[in-house]
């Protein structure tokens, strides 16, 4: 498990598959998370499993082009109706 937290990068193979998380412990302040979306770019990269708990969300990448750095931002709803948003970079080299 990788963790990305903002403009960390995580580096990783063209043929792997990679599971991230990004913690929110910190900025959600004893609010729990109702939603999580993550969104990369540029497009290509496939992106499932994406479940929180406690204040982590988890999600697995694959499919990713050799060379790339994709931009992750994940986004989240707390329990207080705020949005919060993380992002990272996804560096893909062997």
């Amino acid at each position: 498990m990788s963790c990305l937290n903002s403009l960390e990068e995580v580096i990783k193979g063209p043929t792997e598959v990679l599971n991230v998380s990004m913690d929110f412990t910190d900025p959600l302040d004893g609010a729990t998370i109702s939603s999580q979306d993550v969104d990369i770019t540029p497009s290509g990269i496939t992106v499932s499993n994406v479940i929180s708990s406690g204040g982590i969300v988890y999600f697995t990448v694959a499919g990713v082009t050799l060379g790339y750095t994709y931009s992750v931002e994940v986004t989240i709803t707390t329990s207080g109706s705020e949005t919060l948003v993380g992002s990272g970079k996804l560096k893909i080299r062997e």
